[in-house]
């Protein structure tokens, strides 16, 4: 049994022949959450998160862009 210092939480090892493998609720695969209830609101919470990060980013070309193609009277 291994124990994660971040969550302190215990995680099963299973073993497969003459490897081992290491049971996890959630994991990240190509962009995707998966987890093992096949519960989408984390999914969603993670594109959320990023969808806002890189808005958070490009706020300031965002602005340029605006201010420069703005119609001047």
């Amino acid at each position: 049994m291994v124990q994660n210092r971040r969550t302190r939480i215990r995680s099963e090892i299973l073993a497969i022949k003459d490897h081992d493998a290491e049971v996890v609720r959630s994991f990240k695969c190509l962009g995707t959450v998966i987890n093992n209830t096949n519960e989408e609101a984390e999914e969603i919470k993670a594109r959320t998160l990023a969808a806002n990060t890189a808005h958070s980013s490009l706020r300031n070309v965002f602005v340029y862009i605006n201010q420069s193609t703005a119609i001047i009277k």
